[in-house]
């Protein structure tokens, strides 16, 4: 038979758990809007008393309400976020360098196409007039106009491209910087817990942190039995226990030396293949860049990169080559104005180099009079200025395997960039979609709520009250038990 003193016990533990419950329940409420903390809820457990008959309660422990599936869909998702943010606002940075999406016909009056309509056009006056003065100072005017306009968008695309590999070296010091932390909140749990210390809101931080990093690259985490976790890419550690990793950017993005993420500790490249750190490096790639000799014409453009900074310059790398051979084998063939051979209108920059999108300029030797209109030197022959005046309906570029004029070709790779656009800001649209649903499903299990934790109190109070009222009537009794017994 229990004696009355085991009454007391059951009385205290009540009211003991329920006032750590409340306390529990007033830290939910204190944290309703702090950033990354899971709601914490209390367990309680019947103690047994001997003969099997109870002894109260005790507080068992206090967990999280967290769901590590959930957790890991929500990182996947979010990497994947993270990558179609990179390639929506690249592409979209790229349309604006080239100024032709602004009207509904796809064209525009300050752009690429336009500045190669005038210089061909300018070619066409002179053919009216070839001798004149004027109409020759307006081609090379043209042809100015055109390379600098040339010279704009690769100084953009090449500073897209290295904004892209900052961001990669950015990106790699903030995994570097995160990880360290997690490793240290790793050993500040594992002492914690080994002392029966709940260390929730250390493992809210933690989880925080490798939420925040899951938009930059795929990551892998798993929880060890001493309530460390261990991070790692592909495969490659970045953080085991209480240690962490070294990771840098190796690499320039050329073809001979391709932009990479090493792990230094472990002698090898780390496989990323999600995220904004995969995105830049796709945008950083030059591998999709080929040289375009003057046997290559007409070459044959693929978009088949996965950067489409590289795609692009390799399309505005094909016209710009393309129609410098062209003009400069009809321009050789010619006689200038003083009877002496035609000259290249184009040259290289750096002679070392091949001619490129960034490497050409008007032929510094080149002045008026020694522009080639004709094959005889006659200043009524406009025969070479009227077949350049026609190079841009000539069916010298391919597409895909298909050939076609300037024109088409122009309007072919306007078409891929609005259609890849578009793809990009749709997958970047569904991906939101995606996570938005992920992240209300985590929400719904870990937010606090505050009409649900309000109740809560109410109901630890009340059973705080009434193991407290339990414990007077045993005073009672036990006081009356004393005075009949003298």
């Amino acid at each position: 038979m229990s004696s009355i003193f085991s009454g007391y016990s059951i009385a205290v533990s009540g009211m003991m758990a329920n006032k750590d419950a409340l306390t529990v329940s007033s830290h939910n409420i204190s944290n309703v809007n702090t950033a990354g903390y899971s709601r914490q809820r209390t367990v309680m457990a019947e103690v047994k008393g001997a003969c099997g008959l109870g002894a109260g309660t005790t507080l068992e422990e206090i967990t999280r309400a967290r769901d590590q599936y959930l957790d890991r869909n929500y990182r996947r998702e979010n990497a994947g976020l993270g990558y179609w943010t990179t390639k929506s606002a690249n592409l979209t940075d790229i349309q604006e360098m080239l100024n032709e999406l602004q009207s509904d016909d796809g064209t525009s009056d300050s752009g690429l196409q336009q500045v190669i309509t005038d210089y061909f056009d300018s070619w066409d006056d002179l053919a009216t007039d070839a001798g004149s003065m004027e109409s020759r100072n307006a081609v090379l005017a043209a042809a100015k106009a055109m390379l600098d306009m040339v010279g704009q968008i690769t100084g953009q695309l090449s500073q897209l491209r290295r904004d892209c590999i900052t961001k990669v070296e950015d990106a790699v010091d903030e995994l570097q910087d995160t990880a360290r932390k997690i490793a240290t909140l790793n050993l500040q749990i594992k002492q914690l817990e080994a002392r029966d210390v709940e260390a929730d809101d250390l493992r809210d931080q933690r989880d925080q942190l490798i939420d925040e990093i899951s938009s930059l690259t795929n990551l892998t985490v798993n929880e060890q039995a001493d309530g460390m976790v261990d991070v790692s890419i592909g495969g490659i550690p970045l953080v085991q226990g209480e240690s962490s990793f070294s990771l840098v950017c190796q690499g320039d993005g050329s073809g001979d030396d391709p932009l990479t993420v090493y792990a230094v500790d472990f002698d090898t490249t780390v496989r990323i293949s999600s995220g904004s750190i995969k995105a830049y490096l796709e945008e950083a790639d030059q591998t999709g860049v080929a040289v375009i000799g003057e046997a290559d014409i007409p070459y044959n453009l693929t978009t088949g990169s996965a950067g489409n900074i590289s795609n692009m310059w390799q399309a505005l790398n094909d016209i710009v080559t393309t129609l410098a051979y062209k003009v400069n084998e009809l321009q050789t063939a010619g006689v200038d104005a003083n009877g002496d051979a035609g000259i290249a209108f184009f040259t290289t920059v750096d002679a070392t180099r091949p001619l490129a999108l960034d490497n050409i300029q008007i032929n510094p030797e080149l002045d008026y009079n020694k522009i080639s209109t004709g094959t005889t030197g006659e200043s009524e022959d406009s025969s070479l200025a009227a077949q350049i005046a026609e190079l841009d309906e000539e069916d010298c570029f391919q597409f895909d395997g298909l050939t076609m004029d300037l024109d088409n070709f122009y309007q072919k790779i306007i078409s891929w960039l609005g259609t890849t656009g578009e793809t990009a800001e749709s997958a970047y649209d569904n991906q939101s979609t995606l996570l938005l649903q992920v992240d209300t499903q985590r929400q719904s299990l870990s937010a606090v709520s505050l009409d649900e934790e309000m109740s809560n109190m109410i109901m630890y109070q009340n059973i705080y009250s009434a193991s407290a009222q339990v414990l007077s009537l045993l005073d009672s009794l036990t006081e009356e038990l004393i005075e009949e017994l003298g």
